[in-house]
């Protein structure tokens, strides 16, 4: 099985510039604990970094940082693992375990925009 046939394509996305409140009311709104953080300059949505609640709490509340005070960029985990649509479930998964992570982010083949910006 392909990963273009079981990934989830309706992804909430922000860019490295998205406020840190506005990343918590989408968390909220969607129901989501992971964010993938894109990058455009290219034409392109590629993904740059994910921001979980782990990061919002760890890297934000426990240390006392106003939430106006840095972006998400300041705060994501960089170097995301990705998969393209063609590449094989398993071998993803095996990826992902050797990795230590439980999100990958989805990049389509022709460099089209599956997921919906929405900040």
């Amino acid at each position: 099985m392909l990963i273009g046939e079981a990934c989830n394509r309706k992804v909430i996305i922000v860019g490295p510039e998205a406020a840190i409140d506005e990343v918590a009311r989408l968390k909220r709104e969607y129901h989501i604990g992971n964010l993938i953080v894109v990058d455009e300059s290219s034409g392109k949505r590629l993904p740059v970094g994910i921001v979980s609640d782990r990061d919002l709490v760890v890297e934000i509340l426990a240390e006392g940082i106003a939430l106006d005070a840095v972006n998400v960029g300041d705060i994501m985990s960089r170097e995301p693992l990705t998969a393209g649509e063609d590449d094989e479930l398993f071998d993803t998964l095996r990826r992902m375990r050797e990795r230590g992570v439980r999100r990958a982010g989805f990049v389509m083949r022709d460099g089209a925009k599956p997921a919906r910006m929405v900040a």
